[in-house]
């Protein structure tokens, strides 16, 4: 329930060192609605303020697609455009099911995030 920082290649001085910031899963965390919005508006901030962001990784969970927190964070990384790049990663899409392998699944969770990605700017 806390955004954790790791540093990377911090002992390697031959390679460029970085952070990967982990933020709290916003569809499935149990939490409050007041620690929701916590966590909202610190990610707005992080996103709006943090001059050295270069790259978001968003991972969507395939088996729901894009939820309201995914959509809110689409938006926010698209003010930013011009300075952050935003990769959008589909977890979870290896799942044992038949729709998934005749790729039915697969088809419809791609127009929805291509409509969500498309509405967020």
């Amino acid at each position: 329930k806390t955004f954790n920082f790791y540093i990377l290649n911090r002992d390697q001085t031959h390679l460029p060192s970085f952070y990967i910031v982990d933020v709290p899963g916003f569809g499935y965390a149990e939490a409050s609605d007041k620690m929701r919005e916590q966590w909202k508006t610190l990610l707005n901030t992080y996103l709006n303020k943090r001059d050295t962001l270069k790259v978001v990784f968003h991972l969507i969970d395939s088996r729901h697609g894009p939820v309201g927190e995914d959509n809110m964070l689409m938006k926010a990384v698209s003010q930013n455009k011009e300075r952050v790049k935003y990769v959008v990663i589909l977890t979870k899409a290896d799942a044992d099911n038949a729709r998934v392998r005749k790729g039915k699944a697969r088809s419809s969770l791609m127009n929805r995030t291509h409509t969500a990605l498309g509405k967020a700017g």
